[in-house]
């Protein structure tokens, strides 16, 4: 049974959409500034993951970044400083509308739209397992991940869920979740200019 076609074509991502260059002397906020802002609030052409990216060694500092999710509900999401390279989200935001930091980073510090994202879908195949395929055109990484988690539950979030890793290729790939799974995880990084991910979920029987 058919369950979901879904196609991913992500704009290339802007390092510094969200915050230009600037050194913060101190905790407390940046200033949204970038290509992808208006009005103090930065905005996503899809949701996807934010990135950080430091110059010199910010792996001691903690930044909130605060925004709203694909839905339009508010999402607060902490990240941990990178060494002289970027640091990422773990949830995609659409918007971005403060980003803070909990005091002063070694050097300069941008934050923009990364070159990752996820998507999540609830399949609800308990009692059967979910067939998936992955077309990729351009470059980036697809990982296909999967949970039995109670998603109906009230403490159910796609980030809650303990999702398993089922298959990893930078190339079209083809395949079934051995195990009744509830719902279905699509992670993809490193993607390149121009790329796109086409996404076929489908119910096997068992």
């Amino acid at each position: 049974m058919f369950l979901k076609n879904k196609r991913i074509a992500p704009a290339t991502a802007d390092a510094d959409g969200v915050c230009q260059t600037q050194t913060p002397a101190e905790a407390g906020a940046l200033t949204i500034n970038g290509a992808l802002a208006s009005g103090g609030v930065a905005t996503f052409d899809i949701p996807r993951h934010v990135s950080i990216a430091s110059v010199g060694n910010d792996s001691g500092r903690t930044f909130t970044i605060t925004g709203t999710d694909h839905l339009g509900d508010t999402i607060t999401d902490t990240v941990t400083g990178a060494n002289a390279s970027s640091a990422f989200s773990a949830k995609n935001f659409k918007t971005v509308t403060g980003v803070s930091v909990d005091d002063a980073t070694a050097a300069a510090v941008t934050v923009g739209s990364a070159n990752q994202l996820h998507w999540t879908y609830p399949v609800g195949c308990e009692a059967g397992n979910v067939g998936f395929g992955v077309m990729i055109t351009g470059t980036m990484s697809a990982t296909i991940k999967a949970t039995n988690f109670n998603i109906m539950g009230d403490d159910y979030t796609e980030y809650t869920a303990n999702f398993r890793d089922v298959k990893n290729s930078n190339a079209s790939f083809f395949g079934s979740v051995s195990i009744p799974s509830t719902a279905v995880r699509v992670d993809l990084k490193g993607i390149g200019a121009s790329a796109v991910a086409a996404i076929t979920l489908t119910e096997e029987a068992v």
